[in-house]
């Protein structure tokens, strides 16, 4: 009988910190929210053509050790920020009886319409990491030649050789997410409270609505 897999099958966490998710294999993850981009609902062809190939043009850019995974899921349509830019319609010049008694009367019923009807809405998410292990094909013969030729060459990682490919991983993810820009995509780099609740959501299928705490390592 085939059995399939659960992604808390395949999650090998070993640390996570503020923007970033570090695996058991040593290998670094960064991880970003994005918004905005292209909305096939309004926007014109003139402005959906230049945006797409401006996504093109960024994939182009990663270079042969690089990985991206985008995340596209569905959440609990968000009641304060649809009020929010409900409020930021409201003119300076409106009667006062419309913003005391009317604006209030139209908040109410957005938030009992999100809640009464289970409103949905989708959020996109990027993880951007490199494979170090994958070099050019001539760092690869050189490479070989000396596990051939020369004994106990794999060394463990130290703690300095993994801090610089941290750094290395979120330094290349922001310039990456700065190219997006073009193409109309706001990102934003998620805290470590954020990405705990994102991998509970992925693993279990439902929002977390609690405190991270007890998912944190303590030393």
């Amino acid at each position: 009988m085939n059995q399939i897999g659960v992604p808390a099958d395949n999650l090998a966490l070993a640390r996570v910190g503020h923007g970033y998710i570090e695996l058991r294999n040593r290998r670094f993850v960064a991880v970003y929210k994005i918004t905005g981009g292209i909305n096939a609902m309004i926007d014109e062809p003139g402005t959906i053509y230049p945006k797409v190939n401006a996504f093109e043009n960024a994939i182009r850019q990663l270079r042969a050790n690089e990985e991206i995974q985008i995340i596209l899921k569905r959440s609990t349509a968000d009641e304060k920020e649809l009020i929010k830019n409900f409020n930021s319609t409201v003119s300076d010049k409106a009667p006062e009886g419309y913003k005391s008694s009317y604006n209030g009367y139209f908040v109410n019923y957005i938030s009992d319409f999100i809640k009464g009807n289970r409103l949905c809405q989708y959020e996109a998410y990027v993880l951007f990491s490199i494979d170090f292990n994958l070099k050019p094909l001539t760092e690869q013969a050189v490479g070989l030649f000396t596990k051939l030729f020369v004994k106990n060459v794999d060394k463990p990682q130290t703690t300095e050789e993994l801090l610089k490919q941290l750094e290395e991983v979120r330094r290349r993810a922001n310039a990456w997410m700065s190219v997006l820009g073009v193409a109309g995509v706001r990102t934003y780099e998620l805290t470590e409270d954020e990405i705990y609740k994102l991998l509970y959501s992925d693993i279990n299928l439902t929002e977390f609505s609690g405190k991270t705490d007890s998912f944190k390592r303590t030393d």
